[in-house]
C-alpha cells in the first residue's frame, strides 16, 4: 500500500467460460488507432476497464510454461491478473496488466510484432544477479495501450523466454477485446468496468486533462499543483498501508500518510473478499485533507456495504 500511495503521490506532484477468442473474432480497431484527443483517450480507458484482463493470457498459454496453480484478478492494478506456476519444481509468478501510457512513456523497442512495439528488460540489462530473477516485458499498441507483464522465478527458469511467449499471446488476444467473463478466473465486483471519475458530478468537480493526469483506474481533479486522486483497485488487506485506522459510518477506513505527511490517503473496502484474499477497495489521496475527506465520504455513500 505504501508503494501504491507513493506512486499516486508522485504523479500528483509530477502531473502525469471460454478463455480464447475464436479465429473469426473481429479486430477492435481502437487498439490500433492513435489516441490523440481527450475523447479518444477516454474511450481507450473505458475499453480497458471492460476487457477481461485474465483472458489476455489464458490458462492454455500458461500451461505451456508449467503446471498452473492459482490464477486471480488483481496484480498491480485493477485491470490485471496474476498466476502462479510450477516449472519442473521451480515456482514461477506471472503478473500482467492492461494500462494506458502517455506518449512520454513510450517503450524502448526491443522487437516488433506487426504494429505492436515490444520492450524486454532482463536482469542482465540491469546488471542484476539477484535471485529470484525478474523479466519485464511490455507490449505497446498504437493507441498507447500497453500490456505490462512481469515474470519472477529462480534459476534455471529463463524468465524472459517465459515473458516473451506470454506477451505474444496477449498481443494476439487484446485486438479482440475479450469481454469480461471470457476467463474462468474473472471475478465481477462492484468496481468492474467502473469509471473512477464517476463521483465528480456529485462533488461539483472537473477532472484534470486526460493526457497529463488520468489513467484508466485513477481519476485526478482539482488544481494541477494540488490535485486529489481517486483510485479503484484490488488489494490484500495486509498490503494496505495503515498509519492509522478509523471508523466512518461503522466501516473501517485505513489512513496512510506519504511524502513526509504532505499527502493523506484514505482506503476502504467496497465489497467482499475475492478468491485469493484481495478486497475491492477505493483510495482517495491528496494534500487538501478537507477535500480528500469530502471525496471519501461521497464515495462511501455511492458504495455502501450491506
Amino acid at each position: 500500500m505504501l508503494r501504491r500511495l507513493t506512486i499516486i503521490a508522485a504523479v500528483l506532484v509530477g502531473g502525469v467460460g471460454c478463455q480464447q477468442q475464436s479465429p473469426s473474432s473481429s479486430v477492435d480497431e481502437i487498439w490500433f488507432t492513435p489516441a490523440t484527443s481527450e475523447a479518444q483517450v477516454s474511450d481507450v480507458f473505458q475499453r480497458i476497464r471492460n476487457v477481461d484482463s485474465c483472458a489476455l493470457v489464458p490458462r492454455s498459454a500458461l500451461e505451456e510454461q508449467g503446471k498452473v496453480g492459482e490464477v486471480r484478478v488483481g496484480g498491480q492494478t485493477i485491470n490485471g491478473c496474476e498466476a502462479r506456476l510450477d516449472a519442473d519444481g521451480s515456482p514461477v509468478e506471472v503478473t500482467w496488466s492492461l494500462v494506458w501510457a502517455p506518449q512520454a512513456s513510450a517503450v524502448d523497442e526491443t522487437r516488433r510484432v506487426g504494429e505492436v512495439k515490444v520492450e524486454v528488460l532482463s536482469p542482465e540489462d540491469l546488471g542484476s544477479t539477484a535471485e529470484p530473477k525478474n523479466c519485464w516485458v511490455t507490449a505497446e499498441f498504437p493507441s498507447m495501450a500497453q500490456v505490462f507483464l512481469d515474470v519472477e522465478a529462480p534459476s534455471p527458469v529463463d524468465t524472459c523466454a517465459v515473458g516473451n511467449a506470454l506477451i505474444d499471446t496477449a498481443i494476439e488476444q487484446l485486438p479482440t477485446s475479450p469481454a469480461f467473463g471470457m476467463s474462468p478466473d474473472a471475478v465481477r465486483t462492484v468496481l468492474t468496468g467502473a469509471d473512477p471519475c464517476e463521483a465528480l458530478p456529485k462533488l461539483g468537480a472537473t477532472p484534470l486533462p486526460v493526457h497529463d493526469y488520468q489513467v484508466a483506474q485513477i481519476c485526478r481533479f482539482g488544481t494541477s499543483d494540488a490535485p486529489t486522486a481517486i483510485e479503484y483497485g484490488y488489494q490484500d488487506e495486509d498490503e494496505i498501508r495503515r498509519d492509522d485506522t478509523i471508523t466512518v459510518d461503522n466501516r473501517p477506513v485505513y489512513v496512510g500518510r506519504v511524502g513526509g505527511g504532505q499527502f493523506i490517503g484514505y482506503t476502504f473496502a467496497v465489497g467482499p473478499e475475492l478468491p485469493g484474499g484481495a478486497l475491492p477497495v477505493i483510495t482517495v489521496l491528496g494534500s487538501n485533507q478537507q477535500e480528500v475527506e469530502r471525496t471519501r465520504d461521497q464515495l462511501m455513500r455511492m458504495y455502501p456495504i450491506s
